[in-house]
């Protein structure tokens, strides 16, 4: 399909709507490449809570226009935080969470 779309539009607005929507960004700590999933209502990424240590700047697609939902994952890959505000989440749910989560799993990372 990608071949007719692409001559149909043609290279260059192929590649702003590679730019506008990407299907990924590198994102994390690690600067790991992480896929987007698109939905009616919101774009997400999974991610692992430990991966998002100092990250301070939430992503987003549109050219800043469009926060992305991270699914913030527990050390058992089950989501549990959903969020559009990256700081929020530091001061508001994250010291729950490490109060919950670091007793289950001492073994990982908590800050």
């Amino acid at each position: 399909v990608m071949p007719v779309i692409s001559d149909y539009l043609g290279q260059e607005k192929i590649n702003l709507i590679k730019k506008v929507v990407p299907s990924s960004i590198i994102f994390g700590k690690n600067n790991r490449k992480i896929k987007l999933l698109y939905s009616k209502n919101e774009v997400s990424l999974k991610i692992k809570l430990q991966e998002i240590y100092d990250i301070e700047v939430h992503p987003t697609v549109g050219f800043g226009t469009c926060a992305i939902v991270v699914e913030i994952l527990a050390p058992n890959n089950r989501v549990t935080q959903r969020t559009r505000d990256i700081l929020g989440f530091w001061n508001e749910s994250y010291p729950m969470i490490k109060k919950e989560l670091a007793g289950r799993y001492p073994k990982h990372e908590w800050r």
